[in-house]
């Protein structure tokens, strides 16, 4: 039997033994084999059981040798050349005690996350047996925690691996490999002939860190160009039993001041507002979902951020006021909708009730507001890794932002080219907001907050920019393209697609943007030279 995660093979272990088990090493400092008895039930009963464990993927997509000089072949061949798929090197001696014990064994169980990652894992895994063992059997557990009754019950319910979700992680993993070099050497080949401060530059490109870099640009423009313009806007107070419900107007705001005028003077005419609607619905909050720090599927979030006060008692407390609320019943409430008519114009409350605080009571670190506004949607774990990534690659840092009702940064016009941002045409006016009645707009403040903000460096403006202007129906620094794969991912899952499938759009959609590229490189280069190297604009 394997699992994904060396403490949890001896978690495994000792709830399927009953706490009796021998521990060997392997050539693998971190990887333990665990020997114990244990019975499965039919068909395959009392057996002897050696547990071990892996440490991630085993195997990496790579290239033939004659593929690892930048410059030939061009990276344009990348879209096409074999893939080879290889035991990674530092996993080799995982693999090898994999097959070594598969030669003595009539079954293989895998414990991996029950996730896609996990399931590809369980592939790799399958492969290593199989070079020790043809004829061994293969099943994997499926399980959602690693209390004992639950890993008692899920090793009597064997099934097959899922070889579609296998599919698509394979499908996943060769796309990136493609992609990230094809891309990688094409930027860094090109650009690094600019000379000066991008000449030892490696410009790596990534089909995810690309458009989250791309979400950090276009928030900083929208930022720095924005101009506030006044607004007014009508609400509706209404007091009953000592609380205050406000009625929000349904056209919002408006930039007319004598529009609004007249339609406020028609609600006084009416003198009473009228209840058109009340709608009530039963609410049950959302399971807990902790964020980034304690959560499944995400087993391999063992790190706190480094910004936690790592202090034991409060972890203590933490830990266990998660497992109590995860014991715990759902929250429940009713939330409420009032819709008015004050004479020609309408307006909405929204206000929630708790009926059953449950859980709340004893996670304090959440509150009701903040799952309904969050309904559905957990920690995307994922962004932050892809944040760090394009700070690694020197595409983003972060500063501190400054105070005042100016939320905009307060460091970026250190790098150079960006005094011709503040005028060009993204963000234009950044949308119509500020604060209504003559109140001030984003920029206006000084001081320091102590919150820190994300903003692109010279390079990562440059590279989106670049892109963008190149006017793509489908730009790289937009997350279309990743989406869509990702679409496709999920359609392998459910059987309505295949791998090679794919495979061959994909990569035909990336190649159609590589070749567009290059057709548009001076376009490229003309944003690197006005953002990095300060040279005017476009």
């Amino acid at each position: 039997m394997i699992r994904a995660h060396r403490a949890l093979s001896a978690g495994a272990s000792r709830h399927l033994s009953g706490g009796s088990f021998q521990t060997f090493n392997t050539a693998e400092t971190y990887i333990k084999n665990y020997a114990f008895e244990y019975d499965f039930g039919p068909p395959w009963g009392n057996c002897s059981v050696t547990m071990t464990c892996v440490l991630g993927h085993l195997t990496s997509a790579v290239f033939p040798d004659n593929f690892k000089k930048w410059e030939y072949p061009p990276p344009d061949r990348l879209f096409d050349a074999p893939v080879h798929t290889v035991v990674s090197e530092g996993k080799k001696k995982i693999a090898k005690n994999i097959e070594d014990q598969a030669k003595f064994a009539q079954a293989l169980f895998i414990w991996t996350d029950c996730d896609r990652e996990g399931e590809h894992i369980g592939g790799e895994i399958r492969e290593a047996a199989k070079r020790g063992n043809v004829r061994i059997e293969i099943k994997r557990a499926r399980f959602s925690n690693i209390e004992r009754a639950h890993i008692l019950q899920a090793s009597r319910r064997l099934v097959a691996l899922d070889d579609k979700q296998v599919d698509a992680v394979s499908a996943r993993i060769e796309l990136d490999l493609r992609i990230g070099y094809a891309f990688t050497r094409f930027l860094t080949i090109n650009l690094r002939t600019l000379g000066g401060a991008m000449s030892d530059l490696t410009l790596s490109y990534g089909s995810c860190q690309f458009p989250t870099l791309g979400f950090v640009v276009d928030r900083y423009f929208r930022v720095k160009n924005f101009v506030p313009e006044t607004f007014w806007s009508i609400k509706v107070m209404h007091q009953r039993e000592g609380i205050n419900v406000d009625f929000h107007w349904a056209r919002n705001r408006l930039f007319d001041r004598a529009a609004v005028i007249i339609f406020y003077e028609r609600c006084l005419q009416a003198k009473r507002a009228k209840v058109t609607n009340v709608e009530e619905k039963p609410t049950i909050a959302e399971s807990l979902y902790n964020k980034g720090f304690i959560s499944y599927p995400r087993t391999e979030t063992d790190r706190f951020d480094k910004g936690m006060d790592l202090r034991t008692l409060k972890i203590y407390e933490l830990v266990t006021r998660r497992f109590l609320a995860c014991c715990s019943e759902d929250a429940r409430g009713v939330a409420t909708e009032v819709g008015i008519l004050y004479g020609e114009e309408s307006f909405k409350a929204h206000g929630v009730v708790v009926l059953q605080r449950n859980y709340l009571d004893v996670y304090p670190y959440e509150n009701w507001t903040a799952l309904m506004d969050a309904n559905g949607i957990g920690t995307d774990a994922t962004m932050a890794e892809h944040i760090e990534k394009i700070q690694e690659r020197q595409y983003a840092r972060t500063v501190e932002r400054g105070g005042g009702a100016g939320q905009g940064a307060t460091e970026e016009d250190d790098e150079p080219g960006y005094s011709a941002a503040s005028v060009r045409g993204r963000g234009g006016r950044g949308g119509r907001g500020g604060r209504g009645r003559g109140g001030r707009g984003r920029g206006a403040g000084g001081g320091r907050t102590g919150v820190k903000v994300f903003i692109p460096t010279s390079l990562g403006v440059a590279l989106i920019e670049g892109f963008d202007r190149m006017h793509f129906e489908t730009s790289l620094g937009k997350p279309f393209l990743r989406k869509e794969m990702e679409l496709q991912m999920k359609a392998i899952c459910d059987g309505r697609t295949t791998r090679q499938v794919v495979l061959h759009e994909s990569l035909g959609k990336y190649r159609l943007v590589y070749d567009q590229s290059q057709q548009e490189l001076n376009v490229l280069k003309a944003a690197c030279r006005q953002y990095v190297f300060g040279q005017g604009g476009a």
